[in-house]
This record gives C-alpha cells, structure tokens and sequence, in this order.
C-alpha cells in the first residue's frame, strides 16, 4: 500500500502484515515529529511549575500573598457570581461598579470566575490560571523562537529558560501581568509583521485558512489585558515602520498594519461597556486620575534587568548574589526612578542570553562585511540564507522597548502628548527579555550552528540542570513563605467571619472605617489600600462598604460621613440595610483608634466579634432594613434625610487658597482676612438641601466676629458669630425654600495669627462644612 491511500477497517485489523505497519507509521510519523517539541516544552514547563511552585494543588487553594491580588480575586468572585461589572458585595449599598475603572482581562476573569463557580473556592480558579500560564507561555515562547527558525532541543530549552524568568515567579502580586503569555504572542504578530510574513498571508490565495490563527492569537492578545495588548500595538507600528524602510509595497503595508489594527479594535470592543457607561453615568471627578511624571516613577529599571536575581543556587554562584544585593542595596540609598523590585531582575540565562547575542551579531557582522571585501559568490549565498528575522528586526524592536522602558524615556512622551493612564512601564519587563532570546536565536542562526547536532543533546541537558537550579529550585522558598503569611491572614479573616456571622446573622451590609478609596489610594497609616478585602473574601455572607469607586456617587457618602458617627449616622445606615460597623484600627493613630472604639461603643455597647489580635472589632446595629433597601434607583423616592446622607451635596470652596487640612476625624480651611466662599451642590437633582452647617474654630491669637451667610438665588441667611481666641462653636444655615445650588460665604473680623509652619496669616477654621 502507498503512503497516504485510504485505509479499510480490515487493513487496520490485519497487523501482521508489515507493509502495513510501515504505512501507518509513515502517516503518524509527521504529525508526532510535528508535536514533539510543544508536547515536550509544555510538560517540562508543568513540570518545572510544580517543582518551583511547591505544596501540591491543594496550595492553588490558598490566596497567593495580598495587594493588588486581593482584588483579582474579589473580580473572579464577581464573574463567579453573573455580575462582571461589580455587585453589592463591595461598594454596599450601591455597589462597586468596575467599569469605571476598565480593563481588558476578559479572558482571565471568564476563566477564573468558571473555576471559582465549579469550586465554590475564591483562589482556585485565580491561581490555576497562574498555574497553566507557564506551559501556555512556554508554548508561545516556542512558536515566537520557530519564527526565527530555530528548532530541535535549543528551542525548546530557550523558550523554559524564558518562561522561568523572574517576573513570572514573582510578579504574583500582579497576577494576571505574570501570566506573560499575551506578551509573548504580541512579539510574535510584531516578528511576522517585520518580516512581511503577515502582508504574504493576507495577499494569498488561502488568506482565509493561513489567517485565521493570527485572528485568534489577536483576540487573544486584546482580551487578555491593556498593558500587553498596547505593547502589541506599539511593536507592530515599529515593525510596520520597519517594513516601510525596507521598500516593501504599499499593498504590503497596509496589509502588514492589519495585526496592529485587529488588536486595537477587539481591545477597543473589550472596553466599549466601560467606554459607553462612563459616557451615559460620569463620575464626579476623574476615578484614575494620573500625572506624566507616574510615567517616570513606574518605569523600569534597565540595570537591574541586565543582573541576575541574586537567588541563584548554582554551586559557586553565591559571590554573584552577594554581589546583586549589594548593588541594589546601593540603588535604594536615595529615591531612583523606576521600579526597583527583583521581579524586574533578569536570570543567570537572561545574562547568557545576552552575551550570545552580542557575540553572535559581532561574529556574523564580522563574517559578512569579509565576505562583501572578498567579492565571493559566498556574500551572496550568506545574504540568502541569513532567516526572515533577523538583528535588524530584533534590534528595531529591541531598541523601542529599551527607550520606552528606561526613566525619562519616550514613556513620557507618551504620557504628555497621548495619556499619562497608561503609566507602568516596568512591565515591558517579560517582552525586553522575550526579545533578548530571539536575538540569541537568531545569532545561533547566524552562527550555522545545527539545532539537532548530536552535541546539542547533552548541551541541553546539562543547561535544564542548570535552569532548575538557577530558577526554579530557588522560588520553592519565595511561594513558601507568601503563602503562609496569607493564609495566616485569611485564617485570621475566617475566624472572625464566624464570630460577626454568629453575632448579627443574616444578608446585610456591614460599614467598613476607616474609608480606603477604591481602586487605587495612598496607605492609610498602617494599612495599604487592598487591606479591607481580607475580611470581604472571607465573610461572603456580608456585604460591604469597602469598593465603592472613588469620585463617583456611590462612594460620596462614605467621604462625606468619613469616621464621624453619631446617632443620626446609625439611623441611617440602619434604613440603608446596614447590620454591623467594622473598625480596623491599623488605619488609625493609637490616639484616633481609641476615641472611634470609645464613640462607638458609647452608641452601640461593646463590640461584638473582634480579630487580628484585636485590631479589628466589629459593632452590631440595633436594627436594620431588609436587604437592598436603598438603591441608586430607589434612593430618590427616600425621605429627603436619607437622601442627603447617602446623596450628600458636594461642597468645594472656590475663595480659599491651598490644600485643606486633615485629621482622621474631617477636614478645614483655614481663612484669612478676606471672605471665603463655598460651592454647595447637589450632585444629584432629587438630593436637595435647605440647610449647611459647619464648625468655626477661631485661631490662638484674638478673639474676632465671623459674619456667615448662605445664598441661592434670592434666598439669603445670614448669622454673625462671635469667637474667642482657640474657640471652637457650629453654625447652620436655614434657607426656606429647597435648593440644588447655593454659595456659603465666610468672613472674619479681627486680627490675623502668623501660621507656626509656615507664613501664612490665619484667622477662622472652616470645619466639616455639610449640607442636608
């Protein structure tokens, strides 16, 4: 029987004939030498996760350290449950609405949210994806290193060694970023696109067949996060450009600036729901707000990436460590900018790497320009079998990602003249070394070095010992510790669950103080911005204030109310289905923790449940509503209170000059000798108000009269308030008729006081102004 002939089911019975052995051999035989290398890679990658990662699958349960992590849970769970732009758990009683702050990991959270569904467990599905991202990325290492041309064991070997990186291990904080597959696949559409591989697909005859695995890598790419999805398109306009300088075809252009369009338009479809939602519901001010010099501050940091994480266990290297350590020790002696962490390191093969590299392009550059000088036939042979990528391609590429990456690069360009929101350019980290081993792979092109010779065998074998030990073994310790440090705080989250659900049982919500700002906001003394999410992942029965969005009305409240709690506040927050009040008092002063904890106990007895040593305490209400009692919906049909507590008017004074101070307690403007105004308005038509109070504090120095009035329209009220010196008394302004907009002016009468920090002449403290 000829190779390729049908094959009948008697055939395929009759085994003993051995022509017809060889023939089913010969159809197989292709497609297993064809699978080789992925299967092989992936497993050696599985492999390797497991031997790095450690703890068996039953630490893919436990959370993976805090930060930033904390909330790709919280998202997982929210796609877990149906709602994908934010529920009620966070944010309570409007809800955290996500969209104001959008991102393109559709792909992670769709398979994190399916894992979190089938296991009723909040880490699984998040960390699995962590998990099966090493073989993933191995298998797109691989494909990007065959665009070169390499093949056989070096291959192989070269795309672990990247995938082993340090970013990969230690970028666990950022979860979804660590996964570097998207990366990776991004510089493969820049490397067909360079080498018109792209625009000869689109311009054949079986387009459709020969296109249709670039389309999926696109999607891919674009769903799959807006960091990565941006360095895609940044290195398919250089390759395009790339393209242009080497004569191609206008047709070929524009063909070849397909991929770069594909990947804009499915991420500009992945944030269409954010883009249209922001547009139909505004926030109050910008939620991501960001400055050009973020840009500066968050890039990354070129000599670091060019040393190897001093964790190395190679035998002899422990001089090499010692010496990392110092220079980062070295580094961290005054402020630096961009990002100085060891997930932005390299590894021992990233220096090797390297090295090859640049030997490679001196050897081959030195061969060729010998050949020209010769005039031989051979000039002509090396030029046509030089492979499509070559270290013209890869040192265009090489050359942006370095002068976007490094501090005070064509970063801040960028953020000038385009958006200063896409500020983190550190994380150009996986795709600078995912371009140094194709440079390498192309310098062992140039070289003619065989990929499948009998000494590259035991050349790789001798190297994967190597890797292991250099970047894998040493990680067993790293993931040891950040997933006991986490799981101590989620046992400590666990507990205390049990003991608020035993002491308020039922659906409600609980008002987590002090306010943290959500999704991004400076350390509120001792507890970082994602700290509330600890008791939020571990008590699923309660809902909570914590993930409101900043600047938007569903977190107004929390900002006006701040940590002054009185009667009033707890009436209101009964009717709003709130259950129970949660103090952590790492986001206090020992003084300030203890005069909340006084003032709440005082109004709610003693607290029911505590945890963390303490340092969480948690108050019971005496009643509250049902569930879902005030929505954004609803709360215009409330009584006109409950509408200003939860709707409140915002005040900004347009006289006063500088920041306001503050204290755990509120805020003040201090005033000189001229009047001060206030803006009162209410960020909401139905939440009218008639009535502003505040606080006037007198300075230390004399007494003085304080004339106070508040207008709108042609409604005017008016009071005169005499102070004595360091007196502080309220004041509330009553105005007749309801209103959305009015001004309060405030004027003192009297001497100044020279302010003791600075040059400033004070007279009257404007504190806590509110409207109802």
């Amino acid at each position: 029987m000829k190779a390729g002939e049908g094959t009948s089911q008697a055939d395929v019975a009759d085994v003993a004939s051995p022509s017809k052995g060889w023939a089913f051999a010969r159809t197989w035989r292709p497609l297993v030498t064809r699978l080789l290398e992925p299967l092989s890679a992936m497993a050696l990658s599985s492999v390797m996760f497991v031997v790095g990662f450690g703890g068996g699958i039953g630490r893919l349960s436990q959370p993976l350290g805090g930060g930033d992590v904390l909330a790709a849970y919280g998202v997982g769970n929210m796609w877990a449950s149906g709602a994908p732009f934010g529920n009620t758990a966070l944010g309570y009683p409007f809800g955290t609405e996500l969209r104001y702050f959008p991102t393109a990991d559709v792909l992670q959270n769709a398979f994190s949210g399916l894992f979190v569904a089938l296991t009723g467990n909040t880490f699984f599905g998040t960390n699995l994806l962590f998990a099966v991202s090493f073989p993933i990325t191995t298998l797109a290492a691989l494909w990007v290193l065959r665009i070169t041309g390499l093949r056989g064991p070096m291959a192989v070997f070269a795309a672990l060694a990247f995938t082993a990186i340090p970013f990969h291990w230690m970028r666990a904080e950022h979860l979804y970023l660590a996964t570097m597959y998207s990366a990776v696949l991004g510089i493969g559409l820049a490397l067909l696109v360079g080498t018109g591989e792209v625009a000869r697909r689109l311009t054949s005859r079986g387009r459709l067949r020969t296109c249709l695995p670039l389309l999926g890598i696109v999607v891919v790419i674009a769903l799959s996060g807006i960091y990565y999805a941006c360095f895609t398109i940044l290195l398919c306009a250089v390759a395009v450009v790339f393209r242009v300088a080497r004569g191609s075809s206008w047709r070929h252009i524009v063909a070849s600036a397909a991929p770069m369009l594909g990947v804009s338009l499915f991420l500009a479809l992945a944030l269409a729901p954010a883009i249209l939602f922001v547009h139909s519901h505004p926030a109050l001010k910008p939620v991501a707000g960001r400055l050009v010099v973020e840009s500066v501050v968050y890039s990354g940091n070129l000599a670091l990436a060019l040393f190897p994480s001093p964790v190395s266990q190679l035998p002899g290297f422990g001089p090499v460590n010692e010496s990392v350590r110092g220079f980062f020790a070295a580094g961290q002696l005054a402020p630096t900018s961009g990002v100085t962490i060891w997930s932005n390191s390299g590894s021992f093969f990233t220096v090797v790497a390297i090295l090859f590299a640049g030997v490679g392009l001196v050897l081959s550059s030195r061969r060729a320009i010998r050949a020209r000088a010769a005039g031989s036939a051979g000039a002509r042979s090396t030029r046509t079998e030089q492979p499509a990528v070559g270290f013209g391609l890869v040192g265009t590429l090489l050359v942006t990602v370095v002068l976007f990456y490094v501090p005070w690069g064509l970063n801040v360009v960028f953020a000038y003249e385009v958006s200063p929101q896409l500020r983190a350019w550190d994380r150009l980290t996986p795709v600078f070394f995912m371009l140094v081993f194709v440079a390498a792979a192309v310098a062992w092109q140039a070289l003619g070095l065989r990929p499948r010779a009998t000494w590259v065998w035991p050349l790789v074998a001798v190297l994967l010992v190597l890797l292991t030990l250099d970047a894998v073994v040493p990680y067993r310790g790293y993931f040891a510790e950040i997933v006991a440090t986490s799981q101590e705080r989620h046992t400590t989250g666990s507990e205390y669950a049990a003991k608020l659900n035993a002491a308020v049982p039922g659906h409600c919500g609980v008002l987590a103080l002090p306010y943290i700002a959500f999704p991004e906001s400076e350390p509120v003394v001792q507890m970082g911005d994602h700290e509330p999410y600890w008791p939020v992942l571990t008590n699923t029965e309660k809902e909570w204030s914590f993930g409101a969005m900043k600047n938007t009305t569903a977190s107004a409240w929390q900002v006006d109310l701040g940590n002054r709690i009185d009667a009033r506040a707890i009436g209101d927050l009964e009717a709003g289905g709130f259950c129970a009040v949660h103090v952590d008092r790492r986001g206090y002063s020992p003084a300030d923790g203890d005069r909340v904890v006084a003032e709440l106990t005082a109004l709610l007895g003693a607290p029911v449940a505590t945890g963390d040593a303490g340092r969480w305490l948690a108050f019971g209400l005496p009643t509250h509503a049902k569930e879902g009692s005030i929505t954004l919906e609803s709360i215009a049909s409330a009584p006109d209170e409950l509408q200003t507590f939860y709707v409140p008017p915002a005040i900004e004074p347009t006289g006063a000059t500088g920041l306001p101070e503050t204290d755990a307690f509120g805020e003040w403007w201090w005033i000189g000798d001229t009047p001060v105004t206030f803006d009162v308005r209410s960020i909401r038509d139905y939440a009218d108000f008639a009535t502003v109070s505040a606080e006037l504090q007198a300075a230390d120095c004399a007494a003085r009269d304080v004339v106070v009035s508040l207008t709108s329209g042609d409604q005017v009220a008016s009071t005169t308030i005499s102070l004595a010196a360091g007196e502080t008394r309220p004041v509330s302004l009553h105005l007749d008729r309801l209103t959305t907009d009015a001004v309060l002016s405030v004027t003192a009468k009297g001497p100044t006081c020279s302010a003791p920090k600075d040059s400033r002449m004070l007279s009257v403290a404007v504190k806590n102004p509110v409207a109802e």
